[in-house]
């Protein structure tokens, strides 16, 4: 059986993303959840309820894969949110049970990212897109089929470690993988440290290009039956070899853009032509995801100081995101001046898709305070990250 290596990494970058000809990289990364037995009686009455019928209708930016991905090659396409059938949710329900507290909370449907936050009506968060996407395991078969490393690294901030749980408790749940709880480095924090829920871990960070690894194996695979997870990064000597492997960089900035300029100024610092040029030497493909919207009470759903004492709400002002309008500028007008093929860096659309999912955050319990910003696990959400990368990869190959 032919192993590929699959690395699924959080590299919760802060502004300036540095890689080999740059000294650091400075980064923060969220924490998982630890096993917990609370509220389990409540969370199997919530997963049982009937599902809200109403229906979140909004025009998503998809792309066109017969031309270049970019703000002059989307189309807009009236797609929906739509509940799951009854026999979708007791499937989705069946399977839960597989990796829901297995070690991680976080995998339940709900879960919000502090481990005391789950949302008030489960029954809310059985919606999926209406149009068909591709699933994660998908995804890794195209990458094995075109002999690209399966290794995906979610670099950005909290809201990519959040992509990478997504895809994490895909693994565990749709793809038939295991997680290793001897060869794992947790991550440690007072929000939820992972070693309550990994006390066997035993492996040496040192020489690791994360601070926190996971690695996932699944033998009846023939394609990427070997996963690692592994968010944050540390110094340049350290990850030299696991750069060398190459794979795919998804990368995000701008959740803490309130700013104009903002968006464009930490892009310019990242994607250099320098960085962009390892990153094609090490066979790594680059790609852009979206920022997530968020839902504040402002017009435009952005964070302002104060708002988080107020219910997450509808987005008044749904055309009003220059973070994401400032980085399709960014990258529409950035190309890879080493290649001859000019390709430049595909975009994975999300913010239109989530401008209508206000209900799926949470209250944050201990702080006392409604996070707008990150979104409780549903893995039907996450299947447009899925679909997006492989349609960018698919625009890479042609």
């Amino acid at each position: 059986m032919r192993i590929i290596t699959f690395v699924l990494t959080i590299a919760i970058v802060l502004t300036y993303f540095l890689f080999f000809s740059i000294p650091r990289m400075d980064t923060t990364i969220h924490k998982l959840s630890g096993p917990d037995d609370r509220n389990t009686a409540a969370r199997n009455d919530f997963v049982h309820q009937r599902v809200n019928s109403s229906k979140y209708n909004m025009d998503q930016e998809r792309y066109n894969t017969e031309q270049t991905v970019f703000s002059s090659s989307l189309r807009k396409e009236k797609d929906t949110w739509i509940p799951l059938t009854q026999t979708e949710r007791n499937a989705y329900n069946e399977k839960e049970k597989l990796v829901c507290g297995k070690p991680f909370m976080h995998c339940c449907l709900g879960q919000g990212r502090q481990l005391k936050t789950v949302h008030e009506d489960i029954s809310q968060l059985y919606v999926k897109w209406s149009k068909p996407l591709a699933s994660l395991t998908t995804l890794l078969d195209y990458m094995s089929q075109n002999r690209i490393p399966c290794n995906l690294w979610f670099f950005g901030m909290s809201l990519s470690g959040d992509q990478t749980i997504g895809a994490l408790c895909e693994l565990m749940r749709d793809g038939g993988y295991k997680l290793d709880e001897v060869q794992c480095i947790p991550y440690e924090n007072e929000r939820w440290n992972e070693k309550d829920a990994l006390k066997k871990c035993s492996m040496d960070k040192f020489g690791m290009p994360t601070g926190q690894y996971y690695q996932l194996t699944n033998p009846n695979r023939t394609s990427c039956p070997l996963a690692h997870d592994g968010p944050k990064t540390v110094p340049q000597k350290r990850s030299f070899l696991f750069v060398k492997q190459g794979g795919l960089m998804i990368i995000n900035q701008g959740v803490h853009c309130n700013i104009p300029g903002c968006v464009s100024e930490t892009l310019g610092n990242l994607l250099t032509e320098e960085f962009l040029s390892m990153a094609e030497e090490n066979q790594w493909k680059v790609l852009y995801r979206e920022t997530e919207r968020q839902h504040f009470a402002t017009p435009n759903g952005y964070h302002k100081v104060g708002v988080s004492m107020n219910k997450c709400c509808a987005i008044q002002e749904e055309e009003s995101d220059f973070r994401n309008d400032e980085a399709r500028e960014f990258l529409q007008n950035l190309t890879f001046k080493w290649t001859t093929k000019k390709k430049r860096i595909p975009i994975i659309s999300l913010g239109r898709a989530t401008i209508p999912l206000y209900f799926m955050h949470g209250f944050d319990i201990e702080r006392q305070t409604y996070d707008c910003t990150h979104y409780v696990y549903s893995p039907w959400r996450f299947e447009l990250t899925w679909d997006g990368i492989l349609t960018g990869l698919k625009y890479y190959l042609q």
